[in-house]
């Protein structure tokens, strides 16, 4: 079984907003919700991407619905397991994988969330066919989502994309607003320091929820050791932050569930 793979870098897109441009501005509104960029309190329960002798490359799935999760936990109370495999087919996610953007477009312009229990990675769920399937999705499920996007909006800029200066501080300053979408290579370990270093292309996608000033950050994974320790220096290629907030679209998602189903049939 291949671990480590599922990102694919985004095509660059020049309406993308980036965190702190004077030339876009930003997104979404500037909201302080860890003033210490500290998120531990707030990490949903560790899902593994490769079960059942199989692996999804959904990396970008779980990492999105990491951020999303963790975010509705801190700033409403809302305590969420969303089913990565409806994120995934919604988003065409397939090996090797997609992109983080792509991933969160579907979700917030077209597919919404569902609950894990409506579309969950069991173990009746033995290849990627089956993982990645209905395909098309259910009328129920896509209804599901499209209620879910009547109640929440969602938005994300760039932290960074690719090169970059001043990564750390970028980041840092970041983590007050949003735990951070974040590409990585998976997977090479210092076994001196038990610190994770870079050690080829990032082709994988998780969740920095903390740090150490000067010291490590700290990921959320969706392999095993769920917890991971990165080294201070570590370059970073794409990173992402979010936005969530209580306020729906204004639209007739009945309609809308009928313009998705007549796309997928």
């Amino acid at each position: 079984m291949i671990k480590g793979h599922g990102f694919i870098p985004p095509q660059d897109d020049p309406e993308d907003y980036i965190f702190g441009s004077q030339e876009l501005g930003f997104k979404f509104p500037y909201e302080t919700l860890q003033d210490d960029g500290q998120w531990d309190s707030y990490l949903p329960k560790f899902e593994h991407q490769a079960r059942n002798n199989f692996e999804t490359a959904n990396c970008t799935g779980y990492g999105t619905l990491n951020c999303l999760e963790i975010l509705l936990r801190r700033k409403y109370g809302v305590i969420e397991d969303f089913s990565e495999r409806f994120t995934g087919v919604m988003a065409d996610t397939w090996p090797p994988g997609n992109s983080p953007k792509k991933v969160i477009d579907t979700i917030r312009k077209e597919a919404g969330a569902i609950p894990e229990e409506l579309l969950p990675f069991d173990k009746s769920v033995k290849t990627v066919d089956e993982y990645y399937s209905p395909k098309p999705m259910t009328g129920s499920l896509l209804a599901r989502g499209l209620n879910w996007l009547e109640n929440w909006t969602v938005k994300y800029e760039w932290v960074f994309k690719g090169n970059g200066e001043n990564k750390q501080e970028l980041m840092k300053e970041a983590l007050r607003q949003s735990p951070l979408g974040c590409s990585v290579y998976a997977w090479a370990l210092d076994d001196a320091d038990g610190l994770y270093f870079k050690n080829g292309d990032d082709n994988h996608w998780g969740v920095i929820y903390g740090f150490i000033d000067g010291v490590e950050w700290h990921f959320f994974d969706s392999y095993d050791q769920s917890k991971k320790r990165l080294k201070w220096d570590y370059d970073f290629g794409f990173v992402m932050k979010y936005y969530i907030a209580k306020e729906g679209k204004r639209s007739n998602w009945f309609i809308d569930l009928f313009k998705r189903i007549s796309l997928w049939t």
